[in-house]
């Protein structure tokens, strides 16, 4: 038969004590069955979890209804897993006892809860997380949700009993000591005690305690007492840089006479400015330090690192407390973007640990833009300047940075938008920059516009005819689904006619007219690019003759009539073309108004300014409307873009995205090229 084995490891989560520690009985070695075997030897012991068991998500070993008890002759040390290891009596008994006979405990990287001692009186039921009637160290734990007479959390009567980097929460006493009483001196160093309640002393109650760069406030405690209670003045001891809420001394001494130590911050029942408990990374659950709490950057201690295992200090000076606020930097700005064109960036943060979680504490995105959890900001904007405003960030382990972040918004030229059939940019004529020549009609003069010159309309007898090849209007008795747009700039203190259809030319006399595009004498943009049978022109909700520049842009699918107004919806709808002719005219400046809404009988001319005039033989999306509005001053690139580059055998092929009659030069220095592409022939296509 084997040999027994002997282990201090523990492999289940199962309470179970089969006397034997070797794993190959039972469920495997139980931490009560190695506590069996450290209190067997006086030597020292150390305990530990089996990181394969014991892995994350942080499990838990509920006790069967009995302490786990420590009288080991040695020193008996529980030593956490990496990923954390929870320990609940499931309130029917204490966590752990540390007996008599020269016990000792020592317990690290442990969450120790639920733990609850009757009301008996009995030394032995005091302390419903730790019962250390022996001696005791206690590092980097929590104590969660544990009840007693004296000291909910832990008590202590044979001392010293040091506390470190430890955090108690939820924690209750009937008699004294929310989270930790004692007999003996309790030294505290680098702890959070918060959030605990008793009569006498909230948080604290000891017959002799030291404190040194710890949190003891926001517990709940009787009138007139204190989140610690000490019998006399002499029973306290700072050695600075605590963090203190109230404090009642037996002797009538102020709080100010027992924590005056370099460091020491007396704040009442100010709330010390913590997170939740939660996982902040580490073996154990912690409370955060926000970035408006009194603890921060205001701390000192001689521990290399916080309840979690970071090192510390990570800013000017250490946290006051258990947990080590980890910096995060944010940088003061990101890419600018531009009017009506899609933006997408992220605030960039550096420190703690990926990913982060941003939010928006102060300030304004600019218009159309918003930004979501991951810091990505998105949107298209609707208009310039420079934007500021404050974002927070912080990441898995609790690490929080605040910093203002600007953005700058602007105009860049729209891109090429493809298929464009006529562009007029009445730079002193009505020549097309591509597309057929407009004519002149009447008079018509120049003006500044929104890009360089502008067609300028007195309300008199003035037009620009176009070219009807331009429009896919059906002639009588057939329909059209060919995709179209038009897109201008104006700009009215009165009224008129912007794009007219009709079938004479101007100023003659017909019943047979379209005032496709025009502001009415009630002020308002009035669209019907085509004839449907009905006369229903999509109307703007708003006035546009304010003396402004907008934009209007007209988009037919084939199926659906589409009208913007400087980059946004104003409306929409199915439509159908009719053709009511065999043969179309086609101006710029006035049109026929007589018995539509808002139009005056007779011919309406446009007074103002008309600019960058734009067809094409597509359907603009909603985006490229938006640039084409938000390109504002910059107007429409003038320089062709490849779209494409591909090799075949020996050839380069380019494929550039170009307007018709557009004449341009290409440079080809093969020289640039790697050495494959060097002696191989260059072919273009025009799109």
């Amino acid at each position: 038969a084997s040999a027994f084995i002997d282990s201090l490891v523990v492999t289940t989560l199962v309470d179970e004590d089969d006397e034997l520690t070797d794993p190959r009985f039972g469920t495997g070695t139980s931490l009560r069955e190695a506590i069996s075997l450290a209190n067997s030897t006086p030597e020292d012991s150390t305990i530990t979890f089996d990181p394969t068991v014991f892995n994350a998500p942080r499990k838990r070993i509920t006790l069967n209804g009995t302490a786990l008890i420590i009288n080991a002759g040695g020193l008996a040390s529980i030593v956490g897993p990496p990923a954390g290891v929870e320990i609940s009596a499931n309130q029917a008994s204490a966590v752990f006892k540390v007996d008599f006979g020269g016990g000792r405990g020592s317990f690290t990287g442990l969450t120790i809860r639920d733990g609850r001692t009757r009301n008996s009186g009995s030394l032995e039921d005091q302390g419903g997380g730790i019962s250390a009637i022996g001696r005791a160290t206690i590092d980097s734990c929590t104590f969660i949700n544990n009840s007693s007479d004296n000291g909910g959390g832990v008590y202590n009567f044979i001392g010293p009993l040091t506390i470190r980097n430890s955090t108690f929460i939820g924690n209750s006493a009937r008699l004294s000591g929310g989270a930790v009483s004692g007999n003996q001196t309790v030294i505290l160093d680098s702890c959070t005690i918060t959030g605990n309640t008793c009569s006498f002393g909230g948080g604290v109650f000891a017959t002799s305690m030291q404190f040194r760069n710890t949190i003891v406030a926001g517990n709940s405690f009787a009138t007139n007492d204190g989140d610690i209670r000490a019998t006399n003045i002499t029973s306290i001891q700072s050695t600075g840089y605590n963090l203190i809420g109230r404090v009642r001394i037996g002797d009538g001494s102020p709080a100010s006479a027992a924590f005056n130590a370099s460091g020491d911050q007396i704040i009442g029942t100010a709330s010390p400015g913590l997170g939740p408990l939660q996982d902040n990374g580490g073996p154990t659950p912690t409370m955060g330090v926000l970035l408006t709490s009194p603890a921060l950057n205001a701390g000192s201690t001689t521990l290399t690192a916080d309840q979690r295992g970071i090192s510390r200090p990570r800013g000017s000076a250490a946290e006051i407390g258990a947990f080590e606020l980890i910096p995060l930097a944010i940088a003061p700005g990101v890419a600018p973007g531009a009017i009506g064109q899609p933006y997408g960036k992220n605030v960039a943060v550096t420190g703690g640990l990926a990913p982060y979680s941003l939010s928006l504490v102060s300030g304004s995105l600019p218009p159309g833009l918003s930004m979501d959890g991951s810091g990505l900001i998105s949107g298209t904007p609707l208009a310039g300047g420079s934007y500021s405003f404050t974002v927070q960030a912080t990441d898995p382990l609790a690490s929080l940075g605040e910093g203002s972040v600007s953005l700058q918004v602007g105009r860049v030229s729209a891109p090429f938008a493809g298929d464009t059939a006529a562009w007029y940019r009445a730079e002193g004529n009505a020549l097309g920059f591509t597309g057929p020549a407009g004519t002149i009609g009447g008079t018509v003069g120049y003006a500044p516009g929104v890009v360089g010159q502008a067609f300028s309309f007195s309300g008199g007898a003035g037009y620009v005819a176009l070219d009807p090849a331009l429009f896919p209007m059906p002639t009588t008795g057939n329909t059209s689904t060919a995709p179209f747009s038009f897109e201008t700039w104006f700009s009215t203190s009165g009224s008129g006619v912007i794009l007219g259809q009709q079938t004479i030319a101007p100023y003659g006399s017909t019943t047979a007219h379209i005032p496709a595009i025009y502001v009415g004498v009630d002020g308002k943009l009035r669209v019907q690019m085509f004839w449907n049978n009905v006369l229903a022109p999509l109307t703007s909700a708003g006035t546009v003759n304010d003396g402004a520049f907008h934009h209007v842009a007209v988009v037919f699918t084939g199926t659906n009539l589409t009208v913007y107004l400087d980059g946004a919806f104003v409306a929409g709808k199915p439509f159908a073309q009719a053709g009511y002719a065999n043969s179309y005219f086609y101006q710029l400046g006035t049109g026929l108004t007589t018995n539509w809404p808002s139009g005056p009988t007779g011919w309406s001319n446009f007074v103002g300014l008309i600019d960058e005039t734009a067809i094409y033989r597509r359907a603009l999306t909603a985006a490229e409307v938006q640039a084409l509005w938000g390109a504002g001053s910059k107007g429409k690139s003038t320089v062709p873009a490849f779209s494409a580059l591909s090799r075949s055998g020996n050839n380069l092929n380019f494929t550039l995205k170009h307007w018709p009659s557009l004449r341009f030069q290409i440079e080809f220095t093969p020289s640039l090229l790697p050495a494959a592409y060097q002696d191989i022939g260059v072919s273009f296509t025009g799109e």
